[in-house]
């Protein structure tokens, strides 16, 4: 499915501001459309996609809890990961923190492979 060109430009406008103000600025944004056709409707889309980086900085000037910033290298998926050991009581247990973000990433298993013979398996079966 492919977008009309206004409503593509409208999507690129609203995904430049805070996410705090996306969905206002969404719903403005369309109200005003709605009432343009053509190229009067076009022209204002480009309008507000070039106005949209002076409308983020002000937004983020007046309340700069609008915005979540991640890293971009983070975003990317290039997080920056430490090994933690979360759990003081057993130094085994180890989850990956990037220091950028602060995403938690949890380990594969419990153990450590070379120490599986403390962990029990128990097989079942069922008839029926």
């Amino acid at each position: 499915m492919r977008l009309h060109p206004v409503r593509r430009l409208r999507y690129l406008a609203v995904d430049m501001l805070p996410a705090g103000a996306r969905t206002r600025y969404d719903e403005e944004y369309r109200a005003d459309l709605s009432t343009l056709s053509g190229w009067r409707a076009v022209r204002y889309a480009c309008s507000v996609l070039v106005g949209a980086p002076g409308l983020r900085r002000a937004l983020l000037e007046a309340d700069p809890s609008l915005a979540y910033h991640r890293p971009v290298r983070c975003h990317l998926g290039w997080h920056d990961d430490v090994a933690v050991h979360g759990n003081r009581e057993d130094q085994r247990v180890v989850h990956d923190e990037c220091r950028r973000c602060g995403r938690i990433k949890d380990g594969k298993e419990y153990l450590a492979r070379s120490n599986n013979d403390e962990v029990a398996w128990v097989g079942a079966h069922w008839q029926c």
